[in-house]
């Protein structure tokens, strides 16, 4: 994932309609996207887990339990 700077981040809030002052964006960029953005990371197509460690792609609905 290419890196965003807090001042892109601050950009992207306002064009989604969002005006937070900059202690807010401040605390949503360095608390909240900074970990979204590694768990996103990590659950990449390509990144670095296996296939079997996402349950979604070993469980199907049609199985009997």
């Amino acid at each position: 994932m290419p890196s965003l700077s807090q001042a892109e981040f601050a950009t992207l809030l306002r064009r989604a309609g969002l005006d937070l002052p900059e202690a807010e964006v401040s605390d949503l960029y360095n608390s909240g996207f900074q970990s979204f953005a590694a768990m996103m990371e990590n659950v990449r197509a390509g990144g670095s887990r296996p296939r079997e460690a996402e349950p979604a792609h070993i469980f199907s609905v049609d199985d009997k339990a």
